[in-house]
């Protein structure tokens, strides 16, 4: 078990502060890469504006960034690859996220003029024009290869780069040179790439190390079927399964990534040896990770390759049922339960039941029984199960590293999670309006377990204003019950209320408060978008959803806003997390 003091996080705090130990507590700001806006990216964010974010977070007192996925997620030229979870490469980085002209100065005055027309111009927009942004950006990469690639090929630094990386670098690159959408097949363009993502990113992490504010990355639960890793290594893989979620208020069909699931037991062989190189290539970027869906450790919602909806799927590993007790006919039963894959006279109860036409033409008596049966099946029988599953890979793999370790344990949460992550020392993320309580409608931060990692919303939830607007009566009881007013709410998060909600969360009891860059801004009235509803990063629901979301204001804009940066300095300070 890791001893969170001892993590790369707080060697990075060392920096500029002697008095951390238990107790201590911090406060960092959420936003993805490719939402970060500068005067001199080109259309998207990119690895060097961490820099421009880490002057900021200076500034104000944040000690940490977390970024989404980085990986590269490209299979084609849609607005499908904008999606960060849905890797072609655990440990590839993505070429988005490169600045141009540090890769090299164009020879060809044409050339450069034209680039400069379409930074400009991508500059200009007020989304990530992902497809456009990767067009312009690839064709740079071509005409910098070509420029610049015999004298690189015989950098010290770049052999060093190579010969570290070869392992994944290799397959990545061959990888790469067949997919229909790359007209060059030279493996070396690749290699060349990678080499100055890393080289980029490296850059802005000791910058942000220099100045005490350490890098959260994310790790998604999954990986894109089309993907080098599986192509690699398929053995680790159930490619005839899909990993997703079951339904839940945000998707009422569910979830289907469309990820294959891991085979646990083929991994397990080699003590996880996949999942251990993929994090110590991690930490040589990160001081921190969130495992995206830490609950899946524990137990993944499988849906059979044959089915799209969510509610097609089941818990695996799971302790299926024998129904011959139960009375019920043949065709009830196929309505009602989904067949195990492994035994096909055992089954799972439909997650969604209740809802089939099957049910409400069953009598009180079959009813009773059915609820009874999917309450334990759901809520108790698989319980040791998935604890012990959790415990015989968790350790494993976190020991591969000494990045400090969150874990994303929201949704359909088993009652062994929390055990397990404070077992070993894994922060839990805590959501005041997704509370973990059943009967609760908000949580009190000031409740928060000290191991976790508070905030005001997620990349997969609207933002605080967002939400603030999406139900007047709750935002009347929150505004009631959680900021202790007696009047009614107003209809918009005006910048008093969202600076009461910042202060209340900053308040809590959770060692990390780390609150989304748009929730932040939202305390300033004049500096804040108008367009509420753009700044939402994603939609859960919608597996087509395209991630766009930019940053309205300017990183340099942002470092220049004395009045709001002054306040959320004193903010932050009278928290006691500076």
């Amino acid at each position: 078990m890791q001893n969170i003091f001892d993590t790369k996080v707080f060697k990075v705090l060392m920096t500029n502060n002697d008095n951390i130990g238990n107790g201590w507590k911090g406060a960092g700001v959420a936003v993805p890469v490719f939402s970060l806006r500068s005067r001199y990216s080109c259309g998207i964010g990119e690895f060097l504006d961490l820099k421009l974010l880490a002057d900021w977070c200076s500034k104000v007192g944040l000690k940490i960034i977390q970024i989404l996925p980085i990986n590269d997620t490209r299979t084609d030229d849609s607005w499908d690859n904008s999606y960060p979870y849905k890797a072609i490469s655990t440990k590839a980085l993505h070429p988005i996220y490169l600045n141009l002209s540090e890769m090299g100065t164009l020879y060809n005055e044409s050339d450069k003029e034209y680039f400069e027309q379409q930074r400009d111009y991508l500059n200009a927009k007020d989304y990530v024009d992902y497809p456009e942004v990767m067009k312009v950006k690839d064709a740079y990469f071509r005409k910098i290869f070509e420029q610049t690639w015999h004298e690189v090929k015989n950098r010290n630094d770049y052999r060093t780069f190579f010969n570290e990386n070869r392992d994944w670098l290799i397959p990545y690159a061959e990888f790469c040179c067949q997919r229909s959408i790359d007209k060059v097949q030279q493996p070396e363009f690749y290699h060349f790439l990678q080499y100055h993502l890393d080289k980029q990113l490296k850059e802005a992490v000791d910058y942000m190390h220099h100045k005490g504010i350490a890098l959260k990355g994310d790790i998604p639960i999954g990986i894109g079927r089309d993907s080098v890793d599986a192509q690699t290594n398929p053995e680790l893989f159930n490619m005839d399964c899909q990993a997703g979620a079951p339904p839940d208020a945000f998707a009422t069909e569910g979830q289907n990534w469309g990820f294959p699931t891991y085979n646990w037991e083929a991994m397990e062989k080699d003590n996880y040896k996949w999942w251990r190189d993929r994090l110590t290539q991690m930490s040589r970027y990160f001081d921190a990770y969130r495992i995206d869906h830490i609950l899946g450790f524990f137990r993944i919602w499988e849906i059979p390759i044959e089915y799209s909806q969510g509610t097609m799927g089941h818990f695996s590993p799971a302790l299926p049922l024998d129904l011959f007790n139960l009375d019920l006919n043949a065709s009830q039963i196929e309505g009602l339960f989904l067949r195990d894959k492994h035994d096909k006279n055992k089954f799972h109860p439909r997650i969604d039941m209740h809802l089939t036409q099957t049910y409400n033409e069953l009598n009180d008596a079959q009813k009773d029984t059915l609820n009874k049966l999917y309450d334990d099946f759901f809520y108790h029988r698989n319980e040791e199960l998935w604890k012990s599953e959790a415990l015989k890979k968790l350790p494993k793999i976190i020991e591969a590293s000494d990045m400090m370790v969150c874990g994303e344990d929201l949704g359909m949460v088993p009652a062994c999670v929390p055990e397990v992550m404070q077992q070993l020392n894994i922060l839990s993320l805590e959501v005041q309006r997704m509370p973990k309580k059943y009967g609760e409608t908000f949580v009190n931060p000031r409740e928060n377990p000290y191991l976790s990692v508070d905030t005001t919303s997620t990349h997969d939830t609207s933002t605080l204003r967002g939400w603030w607007e999406e139900n007047g009566e709750l935002t009347n009881r929150f505004y009631r019950e959680m900021l202790g007013h007696h009047e009614g709410a107003p209809y918009f998060a005006e910048p008093w209320v969202c600076q009461e909600i910042i202060r209340q969360h900053l308040d809590s009891s959770s060692m990390w408060v780390i609150i989304p860059i748009q929730d932040y801004i939202a305390m300033d009235g004049e500096f804040r978008w108008n367009e509420t509803q753009r700044e939402q990063i994603n939609i859960p629901a919608d597996p087509h959803h395209h991630w766009c979301y930019k940053m309205h204001q300017s990183l340099e804009s942002l470092n220049e806003r004395q009045g709001f940066n002054d306040m959320l300095s004193r903010m932050i300070k009278e928290s006691g997390r500076n």
